[in-house]
């Protein structure tokens, strides 16, 4: 497998480069939306890469990130969803976005993904839902667990209840400020 390729960029159009490395030249297929992060002709880059393998032929699939090359990997786990489709997934939301859009069900977002159909996208919030669980957490999204646990703070409950209770809504999707609060404080007066 070949996971991670570093070389001069040799030729660039939003979707593919060619990268030039111990004097080979290997075409690999980007996000369309790294073309303007990709550093120009001539110039050094390195991508995390997967080669899939199909009847007839080798691609190569490239990433700035190997958390992304990962995402690109398990969503290819879905059933329907090849590497194309899987490549314009991550071009098009980040991580975290894809997170939130899976555990929030969001299917207009996912289903508006170049190659991405309303049945696709419940496949990928039924199937990836519990993968993308720990993806939305406290430590993804800082701000709104600080901003709700001194919220329950103020309201007189212990700093660990109110811990313990925002960190459980977030993992469960949650990402709006004042519903996380009503549901920690449904669940906290029944403590």
């Amino acid at each position: 497998m070949i996971s991670y390729l570093e070389g001069v960029i040799i030729y660039k159009t939003p979707g593919l480069v060619v990268l030039k490395t111990g004097g080979v030249g290997y075409q690999i297929f980007v996000p369309p939306s790294h073309h303007q992060t990709l550093p120009a002709i001539s110039e050094n880059a390195s991508l995390f890469t997967s080669l899939v393998i199909r009847e007839e032929t080798l691609e190569l699939y490239g990433f700035l990130t190997p958390g992304e090359r990962d995402l690109f990997l398990l969503l290819q786990h879905t059933s329907g969803i090849g590497p194309r489709t899987a490549l314009n997934i991550v071009s098009a939301l980040s991580p975290d976005d894809l997170a939130r859009a899976i555990q929030e069900r969001d299917i207009s977002r996912l289903s508006s993904i170049p190659g991405v159909g309303r049945k696709t996208a419940e496949r990928l919030c039924v199937e990836l839902k519990d993968r993308f669980k720990t993806m939305v957490s406290p430590e993804k999204d800082p701000d709104l667990f600080a901003d709700a646990v001194s919220a329950l703070l103020n309201l007189g409950f212990k700093r660990r209840q109110a811990e313990d209770v925002v960190s459980d809504l977030i993992s469960q999707g949650k990402r709006d400020l004042e519903a996380l609060i009503k549901d920690a404080l449904r669940l906290l007066s029944h403590e």
